[in-house]
């Protein structure tokens, strides 16, 4: 009986012991998970994308504050300070570790957009035809981190005192906007991480002593940093709106020297004169810490609300595309501003090599059309491309295509993120997914205007090879047609992470 007791006893002890030593475990293997994800959160950074913020993916979805005029939303005639708190320029420059060099691609994005912004005609006086050359890199110099400035500029060959410095001068495409405004629109156009560059690169002049011009050097130009002392001198527009001798060498420069500038010479200071606040320009965010008023909490971005592997449906729904593209009248017609930013996009994101395998010289403003076509409403159709001459069967109407591919779907998601709403949404419904001679898969994407060619059975329009012929001919009048069946003869979408999309189109 004893004996039996004591077994009961130690049983007893032993399952005690038993569950003391498994939630033992269970809090040391809770305790090194918290520990492991703290330690990724803490060493993530604003800036860890290896490019640059323009493929971030967050285009300008600013944070809300009840406290806040804007209350998350930049409306009516903000000031740059209210971008600058609302996107918290503060913590994603300066806060957060050296920030990356920016690649020629990303140049190509800024400028294109500028294009998009401004529109053609002042966008050609900036960039003639919309040539986005002359990105490839610097003659001269080179960008570099530089101890406590950031990135900056840095001689790789010697300057004697009167030198030009090819780079910043000859090389320097130089946007303008005449109103607070426009400059407002560019900004909203942009990623968050990209706007609050904008905002410390942008400088205002006057002319005769009143407000005239918001300046943005649209290259490697606006990374060179201010001195008391500068060794150069990069001399904006005179009071009659001449451009002086640029980019000369004030003292002798050794390879490996920065070179400085005064930004004294720049800014006039006219910020709140152009209706954009009293703004500090270059010199904000020099000191550490977060801004003030600042007590504002965190709206998700997309990217957070989306994940990594979200379908095409998921975009869709959350930038109410169906109302964008069905529910809101007739989608206006795109303008050659609106295919520049699409195909600088298309730079930024896949690289500036791609871009110049589809235009070899730079122009990113060719239409490819070698007939006379014009874009019209169609009713019922939306837009849709048509005849201003008759057109005989067999005719070429384009050698070639402004055509971008994605391969990567994750570069695709990436695209799509960083266009604005509706042009997004008119991606979606643009774009298509195709085998290429080897079976691989991509999705495919007209730039220009073969794009908003209408579907239909009896078509009068086809690709064959790298031309695009009439099959029909076509009366002066007469509407441009395709069938889509060419193009998306395999439901594809699904089989590259993006969902059953042609399924879910069809629905909408």
């Amino acid at each position: 009986m004893k004996c039996t007791t004591l077994l009961q006893r130690l049983e007893g002890v032993s399952l005690r012991c038993l569950a003391i030593g498994c939630a033992l475990l269970l809090c040391v293997i809770q305790f090194f998970y918290l520990s492991e994800h703290l330690n990724k959160c803490t060493q993530k950074s604003v800036t860890s994308d290896s490019h640059f913020p323009s493929l971030a993916g967050d285009r300008g979805r600013s944070r809300t504050s009840e406290s806040s005029a804007i209350a998350g939303n930049l409306k009516g005639q903000w000031h740059v300070q209210d971008l600058w708190e609302s996107y918290d320029c503060q913590k994603i420059l300066f806060d957060s570790g050296d920030l990356p060099i920016p690649l020629p691609s990303d140049w190509a994005y800024l400028r294109a957009a500028y294009y998009g912004v401004m529109g053609s005609s002042i966008g050609n006086e900036v960039m003639p035809n919309g040539h986005l050359a002359n990105i490839e890199g610097l003659t001269g110099l080179t960008a570099l981190q530089s101890p406590g400035r950031g990135r900056g500029l840095f001689a790789t060959v010697a300057y004697k005192k009167g030198d030009r410095i090819k780079s910043l001068s000859d090389e320097i495409y130089s946007g303008y906007f005449n109103t607070g405004q426009q400059y407002r629109d560019y900004l909203l156009a942009l990623p968050r991480n990209l706007a609050c560059e904008v905002t410390r690169w942008s400088y205002t002049l006057e002319e005769l002593g009143e407000p005239k011009y918001i300046m943005l050097d649209l290259g490697f130009q606006s990374l060179t940093n201010n001195s008391p002392s500068p060794n150069a001198e990069h001399v904006p527009p005179n009071a009659e709106g001449a451009w002086a001798e640029s980019g000369v060498a004030l003292k002798d420069i050794s390879p490996g020297d920065e070179i400085l500038v005064d930004y004294t010479k720049y800014e006039a200071h006219a910020w709140s004169s152009m209706g954009l606040g009293k703004w500090k320009g270059q010199t904000m965010g020099l000191e550490r810490g977060s801004p003030q008023n600042s007590n504002y909490s965190e709206d998700l971005s997309e990217e957070e609300i989306l994940g990594d592997e979200w379908l095409m449906n998921d975009l869709w729904e959350l930038r109410g595309c169906r109302n964008v593209i069905y529910e809101s009248g007739d989608l206006p017609i795109p303008s050659l501003s609106d295919w520049m930013f699409l195909r600088g996009a298309y730079a930024a994101n896949s690289g500036l090599s791609e871009l110049n395998e589809i235009f070899p010289d730079g122009d990113i403003s060719a239409t490819a059309f070698v007939v006379d076509v014009e874009v019209k409403q169609r009713p019922g159709a939306g837009r849709g491309v048509f005849a201003k001459q008759d057109i005989a069967e067999g005719t070429v109407i384009q050698y070639g295509s402004p055509y971008a591919q994605f391969y990567n779907p994750s570069r695709y998601r990436s695209f799509l993120l960083n266009l604005p709403s509706s042009l997004s949404c008119s991606v979606m419904i643009w774009a298509y997914t195709e085998r290429d001679e080897e079976g691989e898969v991509y999705v495919g994407l007209d730039m220009g205007l073969t794009t908003l060619l209408n579907n239909s059975d009896r078509a009068n329009v086809r690709d064959i090879k790298d031309i695009t012929v009439t099959i029909r001919d076509i009366k002066e009048g007469g509407e441009l047609v395709v069938s889509y069946r060419e193009f998306e003869k395999e439901r594809l979408w699904e089989s590259i992470g993006f969902g059953n999309w042609e399924q879910i189109f069809k629905t909408k």
